[in-house]
C-alpha cells in the first residue's frame, strides 16, 4: 500500500480510514478502550473473549454497568479451572454465560449498545505452545463494521450451550 491510497479513498469517498477504525497499539491500551465502552453502555454489552482472562481488568466497571442495568452476553471457552471461575463469578453477577461450538474463533471484541466496539482479529491460534499472532486491536463506531460483529457474535450465541 502506499502513502498516498489513503489519502486517494479519503478524496474519492469523502471516508478518511480512521472514521472506519482507530488503530491502537497495544493490547494494553485495548483493555482500557474496553473500560470506556462498558463504562458507556446503558443497556447492553457483548462480549466475545476465549478464557476471559481479563476479566479483572474490566470487573469494577461491569459491576456499575450492571448496576445501572446494563444486561450482559459473554461467549467464552470454559477449558481450564480457571476460566471456569470466571465464568462461574460473571454467572453469579447476573451475566449470560454460553460456550461456543468451536473450540477457537479469530476474533475478540466487546460491543457496547450497538454503537461501540473494540476487536482484535487473531492471525493465528495457539498450537504446540506457541504464542498466537494477532493483528492490532482496533476501536471503532462505524455501523457497517459494528453489523458484521453482532450479526456474527448474535449467529454464535444462538449455537452457543450453556455452561
Amino acid at each position: 500500500m502506499s502513502l498516498l491510497e489513503p489519502q486517494y479513498w479519503e478524496l474519492r469517498l469523502g471516508v478518511k480510514p480512521e472514521d472506519l477504525l482507530e488503530p491502537l497499539p497495544t493490547l494494553e491500551e485495548m483493555e482500557i478502550k474496553t473500560v470506556k465502552v462498558i463504562a458507556n453502555a446503558s443497556r447492553k454489552v457483548s462480549i466475545s473473549a476465549e478464557t476471559f482472562g481479563w476479566f479483572g481488568k474490566v470487573k469494577e466497571e461491569v459491576y456499575r454497568a450492571i448496576e445501572r442495568k446494563v444486561k450482559f452476553r459473554l461467549l467464552m471457552t470454559a477449558k481450564d479451572p480457571e476460566a471456569v471461575s470466571r465464568a462461574r463469578e460473571a454467572m453469579g453477577l447476573g451475566i449470560e454465560v454460553r460456550q461456543p461450538r468451536e473450540d477457537w474463533y479469530p476474533v475478540r471484541g466487546t460491543l457496547s449498545d450497538d454503537k461501540e466496539l473494540v476487536f482484535l482479529i487473531w492471525a493465528t491460534n495457539e498450537r504446540n505452545g506457541r504464542r498466537p499472532k494477532f493483528f492490532r486491536p482496533h476501536f471503532t463506531k462505524n455501523n457497517g463494521m459494528i453489523r458484521v460483529f453482532a450479526d456474527a457474535f448474535d449467529k454464535r450465541w444462538s449455537d452457543a450451550s450453556l455452561i
